[in-house]
């Protein structure tokens, strides 16, 4: 979820900074954008909490499936025409390759690429 969340963080930043007030997790310092992050940082937090993987490494696929698991998201119609962000094959590469290796960095650099094409 964390690395979805930041796929689609540029189109839904004011969404994600009221989840950031509704977890207390907020700053009345920092502008949307930074609440967003901060709102999907809880999120990540949460799932440690609560023992849930963060990553897919640690559900036990291996990183050959990566490709598969791409394509057979691409399945789920209605989530990727609802998707708030354009979602297509490469997305879904970038967002299950980021899970894998539990780096959400690439879907910031992407994020962040987003937001200023927005500007």
């Amino acid at each position: 979820m964390p690395y979805v969340m930041e796929l689609n963080c540029p189109a839904v930043v004011a969404e994600f900074a009221e989840i950031a007030r509704a977890l207390s997790v907020n700053s009345v310092k920092a502008n949307d954008t930074e609440n967003a992050h901060a709102a999907i940082e809880a999120i990540v937090n949460l799932f440690a909490a609560i023992g849930i993987p963060q990553n897919l490494q640690e559900l036990g696929l291996d990183e050959n499936q990566c490709g598969w698991v791409a394509e057979q998201s691409m399945g789920a119609t209605r989530l990727i025409r609802n998707n708030p962000v354009p979602f297509d094959l490469d997305a879904a590469r970038t967002v299950v390759q980021s899970a894998f290796e539990g780096q959400r960095s690439t879907l910031q650099s992407r994020s962040m690429a987003a937001e200023s094409r927005q500007a």
